[in-house]
């Protein structure tokens, strides 16, 4: 039963995702980009570069933070701050280099929205722990 409800949860989230960013897509005429389900789009071989280096960077905080959930007994809501931290680094880095470099810069406002939802999933989340309530 837990896993039906987190699944549930999780196909809510990418829903309001997509309805908030089909909004502002018509609210700011952003023309839709083709790009296949789990591409990442790079703008250019720096932004490539650094997203390679914070992709490293989040493995090696995950893999710490694990540790320490599994050995030292942590509190779970470690890893969603850990990971709440990591989206924002992530989704900032690709929103700087969508408005710099690229031709239709509006497409930032799209990454930063879709940052903004998933902070607040996540933070809702820690404050409401619903992640065990999800488990549960």
């Amino acid at each position: 039963m837990y896993s039906i409800k987190f699944v549930l949860f999780i196909i809510v989230v990418f829903l309001v995702i997509s309805l908030v960013q089909a909004s502002i897509r018509k609210i700011f005429n952003i023309e839709k980009e083709k790009k296949s389900l789990f591409s990442y789009s790079y703008v250019n071989k720096t932004h490539q570069n650094i997203d390679l280096a914070i992709r490293i960077l989040s493995m090696i905080v995950y893999a710490v933070i694990l540790h320490f959930l599994i050995f030292k007994e942590f509190s779970f809501n470690l890893f969603l701050i850990a990971m709440t931290l990591l989206t924002i680094i992530d989704h900032l880095v690709k929103a700087l280099f969508e408005w710099k470099y690229l031709e239709n810069p509006k497409q930032a406002i799209l990454t930063i929205s879709e940052m903004s939802i998933l902070v607040i999933v996540l933070l809702i989340t820690i404050q409401f722990d619903l992640f065990h309530l999800l488990l549960s």
